[in-house]
């Protein structure tokens, strides 16, 4: 496949708010249905890593297990090609 200058600039642009909304609220969708289980968050989502856009959260159970929900994949890595998506959506019946 071959790529223009102008669509490899955009495709390395760092990811927009809106992006990295949908990232932190993936993230919010597991610690919300973990607290329905008796975890409890102990850190909020923040960045893993200051030069990537990677989150992560801590949990920790009333029975000290403790879990990290993290971000990981093409967004986390900076490595995502926008609309040249891997997720086919399917079809309503």
């Amino acid at each position: 496949m071959i790529f223009t200058e102008e669509q490899l600039r955009k495709y390395a642009k760092p990811l927009s708010e809106t992006e990295e909304n949908q990232c932190k609220n993936a993230i919010r969708m597991v610690v919300d249905a973990l607290k329905t289980i008796g975890f409890n968050e102990r850190t909020s989502i923040q960045k893993m890593y200051s030069e990537t856009p990677s989150f992560e959260v801590m949990m920790k159970s009333n029975d000290d297990y403790e879990v990290k929900i993290f971000l990981q994949g093409s967004y986390a890595n900076n490595t995502n090609v926008r609309q040249h998506s891997d997720v086919v959506p399917t079809p309503k019946s």
